[in-house]
């Protein structure tokens, strides 16, 4: 009877990640390099209600200041930034993953969504923001005359 043996081989990706994950750290601090920024897309909700539309996105830890929202041909555009924590002069770091995080997300609106009459509010770490559908968009009771 014949045995095959297989033999796996890191890919060199997998290699890569595994170097990243174990050794860039070690390499920030011995060479005191940033680490690199990447975007983080936020995790969201969106609802339709009777009137309108809710979205709901993850933002932890990121202040008010630093979020922006624009509306552009029917697309919202959400960006935001959360600063790294600074550090004292007497403190030494032992351990710090508090690193600087991009956020960005964009989503296309529906149709009938009123752009004009948005509203935000950020609640712990839960950006909310409220759309309305247009007027024409809305159902009409017609009276029977």
């Amino acid at each position: 009877m014949n045995t095959l043996k297989t033999t796996h081989r890191p890919t060199p990706a997998l290699l890569s990640d595994a170097w990243a994950s174990n050794f860039g750290q070690l390499v920030h601090e011995i060479l005191q390099e940033p680490l690199h920024q990447s975007t983080i897309t936020p995790r969201i909700s969106l609802t339709e209600k009777h009137n309108g539309y809710e979205l709901k996105a993850t933002l932890p830890g990121i202040s008010k200041e630093n979020i922006n929202l624009n509306i552009e041909d029917g697309i919202l555009t959400l960006v935001a930034h959360k600063e790294s924590t600074p550090l004292g002069d007497t403190e030494k770091v032992l351990i710090n993953e508090l690193h600087p995080e991009n956020y960005k997300r964009s989503l296309r609106l529906p149709k009938n969504a009123d752009t004009e009459s948005t509203d935000a509010t950020l609640e712990n770490g839960i950006l909310t923001v409220i759309l309305s559908k247009r007027k024409e968009s809305l159902p009409k009771q017609i009276e029977v005359k």
